[in-house]
């Protein structure tokens, strides 16, 4: 049975533009790299439209799972933040702060632990994870459409 959705945070949940002069400029594989940007998440706008998607799919029975790259440096304040915005999920997974891995490789690993089969159908807002996700069989909305090709956004850490 395929009961399980899985949600982005960055850019699909939370809208993070404000802190994007935050985003590192040296050393992208390395997680701590991301702190300060991670840790101004806090002030992020909600994305309500599809928070109010993710709400109804939750009230509807639906597994509803969060899976972010972002660092658990952050999870407190992640935590504070979903709540303050009456977000309801039943599960988070976060980047540890000491994985230096690509956010495709953690997604995959993820997901492959609750089982593909389970998944009904995933929601982010990067065409590489986007893409990579639909190359293990699972439906991915791509949720944010970005005017001009963002080489800030591309996914970081290393492959393995």
């Amino acid at each position: 049975m395929k009961d399980i959705i899985i949600w982005d945070l960055d850019g699909t949940l939370a809208c993070g533009k404000h802190r994007l002069h935050l985003l590192p400029t040296e050393d992208l594989h390395l997680t701590e790299s991301w702190e300060e940007f991670n840790l101004a998440s806090w002030a992020d706008n909600p994305i309500q439209d599809n928070i109010r998607l993710m709400q109804e799919l939750h009230k509807a029975g639906y597994i509803t799972v969060i899976l972010t790259g972002r660092s658990d440096i952050a999870r407190d304040m992640t935590e504070d933040w979903l709540d303050k915005h009456g977000i309801q999920y039943d599960h988070m997974k976060m980047r540890e702060a000491t994985d230096n891995r690509k956010d495709t490789v953690i997604k995959e690993e993820y997901l492959r632990k609750l089982g593909l089969d389970r998944i009904l159908c995933c929601f982010d807002d990067l065409p590489q994870v986007a893409s990579h996700m639909r190359s293990l069989g699972l439906t991915c909305h791509l949720v944010t459409e970005y005017t001009e090709q963002r080489n800030d956004l591309k996914s970081h850490g290393v492959d393995k």
